[in-house]
């Protein structure tokens, strides 16, 4: 498992809530299997939209994701101009 997917799990579960509605709250459709994706590590780097989606529906700081992601991949893109405010790392 990745930090992410780690991330992901350990507090969806702590929030008592499903996959599938963590990605009715990213506003993903549940049936494409995002989150199940992302906790089991088979999920590229994602992008910041995604880093965003998550910490709204974890109700998490975008900063925590972004840096579990960067742990993933230290080469994670994230164009700081797409990403105001964000140092993670």
């Amino acid at each position: 498992m990745t930090n992410l997917g780690a991330l992901v799990k350990r507090r969806r579960l702590v929030l008592g809530l499903t996959q599938e509605e963590i990605c009715r709250r990213m506003g993903k459709r549940p049936a494409g299997g995002t989150v199940s994706r992302i906790e089991k590590g088979n999920r590229g780097g994602g992008s910041y939209l995604t880093a965003r989606g998550l910490a709204g529906a974890l109700d998490l700081p975008v900063e925590k994701i972004v840096s579990a992601m960067r742990r993933d991949n230290k080469h994670w893109p994230l164009p700081r101009d797409r990403a105001p405010g964000i140092h993670a790392d």
